[in-house]
């Protein structure tokens, strides 16, 4: 064979190799599944923006964005703070300049959501917040045998309706604090106690849910 035609084979067989090596090392990873998800609100420039975080082995690994927002400002804006916040594990990551009342919405809505979650502030990268407080108009109370103990609860009700949920427990607190945030939102959100358990900590939730039943009882629920 011709010199010069085994070189120019030569030469692109490895332009191939490097082509396919380049190819295949850019190809996107697989897509993790969560394995729970939360949710968080904060108020952003065109209202409310509501964020759900999935969670795999207790690590971010998505973000969903609802919001009114202009969305040829925000939109890019999002995503920018969106993939920060992924990499970096916390919401303590800068965001598009242009847009920082979305910015800081998102920030703050992911926030909530990992507290949600049970996550410390340190861990978030963000001290939340506070909340306004919503005072009921009359409370109930109830209680039942939960892991670690007796689980109270005290269930606020302002015209007949429940608006608040403080639990008294003493279960393990990394596993207990998300189960009870998720039963405590859902049983607000469907103003019934008639709500799923949470698989992985089915003493702790049926104990909530058993006490807040009590305590609607009392409300005439």
């Amino acid at each position: 064979m011709h010199k010069d035609l085994l070189k120019s084979i030569v030469a692109t067989g490895g332009l191939v190799v490097v082509v396919a090596v380049l190819v295949f090392f850019n190809l996107p990873g697989p897509v993790v599944e969560p394995d729970a998800t939360y949710t968080g609100q904060a108020e952003s420039y065109g209202g409310t923006m509501n964020v759900t975080v999935g969670l795999a082995r207790n690590e971010i690994v998505a973000i969903d964005v609802s919001h009114t927002d202009t969305p040829g400002i925000a939109n890019p804006a999002i995503e920018t703070v969106r993939s920060n916040i992924l990499a970096a594990q916390n919401v303590d990551v800068d965001g598009k300049s242009g847009a920082t009342v979305t910015v800081n919405a998102v920030k703050e809505a992911v926030a909530r959501a990992l507290h949600e979650a049970g996550w410390s502030e340190s861990r978030i990268g963000m001290t939340l917040p506070e909340e306004p407080a919503i005072e009921p108009d009359v409370t109930y109370s109830g209680t039942a045998e939960s892991y670690g103990g007796p689980l109270t609860v005290t269930v606020g009700l302002t015209d007949g309706e429940i608006v608040t949920i403080e639990v008294e427990h003493t279960d393990t607190p990394g596993i207990a604090r998300p189960v009870i945030n998720e039963i405590r939102n859902a049983v607000i959100s469907a103003q019934s106690a008639d709500v799923d358990l949470i698989s992985g900590a089915t003493v702790t939730s049926r104990a909530l849910v058993e006490a807040i039943s009590e305590a609607l009882t009392e409300a005439g629920f």
